[in-house]
């Protein structure tokens, strides 16, 4: 089986909780100019086209919010968003040059370093929360359900977005964490959209999900929250980054550090102004409006913290879900950890 035969299985399994919740399928190809100068670039510069594959989901606002405010104008960078292009998709456009970056997840990250992909990031986007009070992913149950905790899980059905990735790492933990073996709960893959009927249905027992559609199913059904999502592999657990080919990177370093810096600035920009992450998303991300301004928003950061991103590689390479070690520094060369 070639590499990429083997990433486009890898990656039909592989899902970011909570964050692959948004995508379309399609093809674009647009290229960049390396021929732009250094720093902030001034309105007489020619701006450097560069194209990024995304999904239109909360995370990504920021992306969003930075191009409004200016700040990839400020770096000189023409920036185009292509939001047609499929998860599954997106890194192998990016080796073979149709999309200069792409986001993703951490967690699916590592997969295709695991089956070769030559990648690295760049910047990030968002991390988990620190608890139940501030996760954005959650499991979740019937308000009428026996179970309490982690504990009320043997022999139970776990509603998952995906396998093989951090959704099936999640349940894994949580059985192990409240002494149960993982084999004593059965995995069910159900769409974020269609978890809330499931537990209505009492086809499954307990529910992962993530935002809007947690808030949106609060307000239709009676649930409760027994256990964070994300946030229960660890605290703070990098979530969304971006990334390019290792190709693109050698070749413009220029612009990887210009758009690395308006990343940050449109990150940091979020963290500081969630009002106007909720004012976008109804048209970014089509939450309703409602919705948007209760749902728990996601924990913008750009700092890269890459002693736990490697202990996310450990987990998932120890509970089989990751093939290969990886060596985290090798996918964000740029860490100053």
């Amino acid at each position: 089986m070639t590499v990429f035969a083997r990433l486009r299985r890898s990656m039909y399994l592989m899902g970011l909780t909570g964050c692959m919740a948004v995508a379309a399928v399609g093809v674009a190809a647009c290229g960049s100019d390396d021929e732009a100068s250094g720093g902030t670039a001034s309105a007489d510069v020619e701006k450097t086209a560069v194209s990024l594959s995304v999904g239109t989901i909360s995370p990504v606002a920021s992306i969003a919010i930075g191009q409004e405010q200016g700040f990839f104008e400020d770096e000189g960078i023409d920036l185009k968003l292509n939001t047609t292009l499929a998860y599954p998709q997106s890194p192998g456009a990016v080796v073979a040059g149709q999309v200069d970056f792409a986001q993703h997840s951490w967690g699916s990250t590592l997969a295709f370093a695991a089956n070769g992909l030559p990648l690295v990031t760049v910047a990030q986007l968002s991390t988990s929360g620190t608890s139940v009070d501030n996760d954005d992913t959650m499991f979740v149950t019937r308000d009428d359900s026996p179970i309490k905790s982690g504990r009320d899980l043997d022999g139970k059905t776990i509603a998952v977005a995906s396998l093989a990735g951090l959704s099936e790492l999640n349940a894994i933990t949580l059985a192990e964490k409240n002494g149960l073996d993982k084999d004593s709960v059965k995995l069910v893959v159900v769409p974020f959209p269609s978890m809330a009927g499931a537990l209505r249905a009492k086809r499954v027992d307990v529910a992962l999900m993530s935002e809007p559609f947690y808030t949106q199913a609060a307000e239709q059904s009676k649930i409760r929250i027994i256990s964070p999502g994300n946030a229960l592999l660890m605290p703070g657990l990098p979530l969304v980054n971006i990334f390019t080919s290792r190709s693109f990177y050698d070749s413009n370093r220029d612009v990887v550090d210009r758009m690395r810096r308006a990343i940050n600035k449109s990150v940091e920009y979020a963290a500081e102004n969630p009002d106007a992450v909720r004012q976008i998303l109804p048209g970014f991300s089509k939450v309703p409006t409602e919705i948007a301004g209760r749902m728990r928003l996601p924990v913008y950061s750009p700092t890269v913290d890459l002693q736990k991103v490697q202990t996310l590689s450990d987990m998932l390479n120890a509970a089989g879900l990751q093939k290969e070690k990886i060596a985290a520094k090798d996918l964000y060369p740029d860490s100053d950890s």
